[in-house]
């Protein structure tokens, strides 16, 4: 298919989706509901939710936000306190001791400024990708795809990429998403992967993007 016509198809599938997320009652939307402070707590959020479930992610980063306000307070902390705020995030262990890494090279070597750029971000221990573009995009209003589990499934499930790899997966997107459309990607598919294309038996039945998807398993 042209780029052309997967940019329609994107179109027309983010306008259904848009409407049906209002309607849904999805962990997303409870992730999306905290009241995030600043920039630092908008990397942390995105750094933590990695392959942990969004409703374990809120009720710590509803806790962390209380106690942790800027990167000084993590490093005037012990390991011990940071790995018993976050938990039970998975691999709450390295992901306390990549939080007190983060803020000293953010005090340190950017001034307590965190990095506005993709490249910068991913030289900061345990910010990948997606992180980096999740925090970009919420952080700076920036327009990028931050690819998870559930943008991935579905792109290749509806039939507008083809392939495995999540960095091809991130650049045909980058290249087929209409720019009004590369911030909301995510929260959409997201919403849709948790509400009804599950990994395993989706829901095709009540599917309300049912008709553009090429139903590849």
């Amino acid at each position: 298919m042209e780029k052309s016509n997967l940019s329609f198809k994107i179109k027309e599938i983010a306008e259904i989706l848009e409407k049906e997320y209002e309607k849904w009652d999805v962990p997303i939307k409870e992730l999306k509901k905290i009241n995030l402070k600043n920039k630092f707590h908008i990397l942390i959020s995105a750094l933590i939710s990695t392959r942990t479930k969004d409703e374990i992610t809120k009720k710590v980063m509803e806790k962390f936000i209380l106690k942790i306000k800027k990167p000084e307070d993590v490093l005037n902390m012990k390991l011990k306190e940071i790995e018993k705020i976050i938990y039970p995030v998975r691999f709450y262990k390295i992901k306390a001791k990549n939080i007190k890494k983060i803020s000293e090279i953010i005090l340190k070597k950017y001034k307590g400024k965190i990095p506005n750029n993709l490249k910068e971000l991913l030289k900061l221990p345990g910010v990948g990708r997606k992180v980096a573009k999740v925090f970009l995009s919420y952080a700076f209003n920036k327009n990028f795809i931050a690819v998870d589990t559930h943008v991935s499934r579905i792109s290749k499930r509806i039939g507008i990429v083809k392939s495995k790899n999540i960095k091809e997966i991130e650049e045909k997107l980058e290249e087929i998403v209409p720019l009004n459309l590369k911030r909301k990607i995510n929260y959409l598919f997201v919403a849709l992967g948790q509400k009804i294309c599950l990994p395993r038996n989706p829901k095709c039945n009540i599917c309300p993007i049912e008709k553009y998807c090429d139903k590849i398993i």
